[in-house]
């Protein structure tokens, strides 16, 4: 098992499974009037990677075991 092929494939899995909360899908923020997009762009961020992660940390985690055992299998 190679752990940096774990990491990358954590990393990388954990952020496309953020993503669609991130651009907005099925989420609806009700803005300040004066809020700037700097400030919406943190929100999305934020949202996006804390919301859902205990599953997203699973489904993640055991996608780079795999990968990192075929790997390593080379």
């Amino acid at each position: 098992m190679k752990i940096k092929a774990f990491i990358l494939t954590f990393i990388i899995i954990y952020l496309l499974l953020s993503l669609p909360i991130m651009f907005g899908f099925g989420w609806s923020v009700d803005w300040v009037q004066g809020a700037t997009f700097f400030q919406k762009m943190k929100v999305h961020v934020v949202e996006g990677l804390f919301s859902y992660w205990i599953p997203k940390i699973l489904i993640a985690g055991v996608a780079g075991i795999l990968i990192s055992i075929k790997a390593g299998g080379k």
